[in-house]
């Protein structure tokens, strides 16, 4: 279940998962997005949610860093000073014994994914305890050169994963809220926790991975429960609508992830909520191909993001809902509005 909604009516801003690419698709795309129209985001929306490589720009947004530097950020293999920590995959500090336990721990929770079956035994708690899952390691340090605050802003956050044993939903928040506490550091690295690459995270007794490995990447439902006005949605691993519209071919291995977020638009917008996603074109897809852990691609698949979503941005129906977004944070956010009233103005 979800945690208790922010006051609705507002703007929701929802982030879903693309990988390393992903991330700079929605640095890009959320970059057009307020130069068009003149918000901040980070500030002015009601609720963010994040989703895996969502998650990061989520909590990015959160505290102030605006998309324009996440668009530019130098990989962190090229930032870490500890050698170690400039790989994607950093493989555990273990002897050969534990790394099999880790091997039998990794193919007992692949295999429990891949068939869907929930399961909550004490054998399947003893067995994750002797057996830990995840071939590769992510620690409170690999943050530290990605400028992460630990610490939750003091605006809504949502942070979406997934029960490994009981294949449900959960949605993370501020500790103050949260039973049992989880740290930022440790909810980011949940909602990103790819089965059989990273170890879930334990929160409590629940065993945490990935949030988009789940019914849906995006999670756009998760606004509309918050009873959010306006949304704005960005999904790096579906297609552009305006390119769907116009009949370009959408890859089959993308094809899953389009058909459940028009289940999730549509749903909005029969409940009134003025909706916008945001997905890559097949410029920025013919760019990624398959290689969406390629942090090398992010400022050139930033650039394209932010240039195509700009020409989304000048379209008639997207003027509508820029005004809708404008009217929701003028609303919520007078004060702001009031202190910064030369931001709002036409793309």
């Amino acid at each position: 279940m979800p945690p208790r909604p922010p006051r609705g009516g507002g703007l929701a801003v929802v982030l879903g998962a693309g990988g390393a690419t992903g991330l700079a698709y929605t640095a890009g795309a959320l970059w057009a997005v307020e130069q068009a129209t003149g918000l901040d985001l980070g500030a002015q929306a009601d609720l963010v949610v994040g989703t895996s490589a969502g998650s990061i720009a989520a909590a990015y947004l959160r505290h102030g860093v605006r998309p324009r530097e996440v668009a530019v950020m130098e990989p962190p293999e090229f930032t870490s000073p500890d050698p170690r920590r400039r790989r994607l995959l950093i493989p555990h500090d273990e002897g050969g014994f534990l790394t099999m336990r880790r091997v039998v721990g990794t193919a007992f929770d692949l295999t429990h994914h891949l068939r869907r079956q929930p399961r909550r035994t004490p054998l399947s708690e003893a067995l994750s305890r002797v057996f830990p899952s995840g071939m590769f390691s992510v620690t409170d340090a690999d943050w530290d050169h990605q400028g992460m605050p630990p610490v939750w802003p003091d605006r809504p956050l949502w942070i979406v994963t997934n029960d490994l044993d009981r294949l449900e939903r959960v949605v993370l928040t501020a500790a103050a809220t949260q039973h049992p506490p989880v740290t930022l550091h440790a909810a980011l690295t949940a909602s990103m926790a790819l089965p059989g690459l990273w170890p879930p995270v334990r929160v409590g007794w629940r065993r945490l991975y990935d949030g988009g490995m789940g019914h849906s990447t995006t999670h756009l439902d998760l606004a509309g429960q918050a009873g959010a006005a306006v949304v704005l949605g960005v999904t790096p691993f579906g297609m552009d609508p305006a390119e769907i519209e116009r009949g370009v071919r959408v890859p089959a291995i993308r094809r899953a992830v389009v058909n459940q977020t028009t289940r999730e638009v549509h749903a909005l917008r029969r409940a009134g909520v003025a909706t916008m996603t945001l997905g890559p074109t097949s410029g920025e897809i013919a760019v990624v191909g398959r290689r969406i852990l390629d942090r090398s691609l992010g400022v050139t698949v930033a650039r394209r993001a932010y240039e195509a979503t700009l020409r989304r941005l000048d379209a008639p129906p997207a003027r509508e809902w820029i005004a809708s977004a404008r009217a929701a944070a003028a609303a919520a956010h007078p004060d702001l509005r009031r202190r910064t009233g030369e931001q709002f103005r036409r793309p």
